[in-house]
């Protein structure tokens, strides 16, 4: 009698958690196709909105992204200056910075593993605007997200770009600033 009462419960459990995960996947999923909608939408490309940040803080970006942040949506732009990472934000309607403040060194930490190599990937010939430029020619849309990418093969610049109703994952050289792939996102 107690195998007949936990079976079914085991199975109405795994349900639940499996339905929960198809939720916030979907969730996830709007909120992404929304944020990219807004970058597509805004005034002020990914590429000027580094300019503005690099300008203000005097460092190298390395990623951007779009955030809400306090209900107001801004890039978001990490920038290193000095072994030290910055967050600057960015208005996408005028182009304008709204705040600068360091990261503080847990944060640094914790997203980058080895400054050394960080710091490298700031020195490169190649910068975040040239490759977001290189992926934008490539595919013939706007980047609408872009960083260092440090996970495959050393260090690489990695740019979400979006053309009609795709997404295109497009991996340039943080060397030669050349376009090493292009992937409709979601594709491995």
């Amino acid at each position: 009698m107690y195998r007949t009462k936990i079976i079914p419960f085991a199975v109405v459990a795994a349900m639940a958690i499996a339905s929960s995960s198809v939720a916030f996947a979907g969730t996830d999923e709007a909120e992404r196709s929304q944020e990219i909608a807004a970058v597509l939408k805004a005034q002020t490309s990914l590429s000027t909105a580094i300019a503005a940040a690099e300008s203000e803080s005097g460092g190298r970006a390395l990623k951007i992204g779009y955030e809400k942040e306090n209900g107001i949506s801004v890039y978001e732009v990490k920038v290193f200056k000095d072994k030290s990472v910055f967050e600057v934000v960015v208005d996408p309607t005028t182009g304008k910075v709204i705040k600068t403040k360091a990261e503080g060194l847990y944060a640094t930490i914790s997203e980058w593993d080895d400054q050394d190599a960080f710091a490298k990937a700031a020195a490169s010939p190649t910068t975040l605007v040239s490759a977001i430029l290189a992926a934008e020619q490539k595919v013939g849309g706007k980047a609408v997200e872009a960083k260092v990418d440090d996970e495959d093969n050393g260090f690489q610049f990695k740019i979400e770009v979006a053309k009609d109703s795709a997404v295109y994952d497009v991996i340039v050289d943080i060397v030669s600033g050349k376009v090493l792939s292009v992937k409709a996102d979601g594709v491995d």
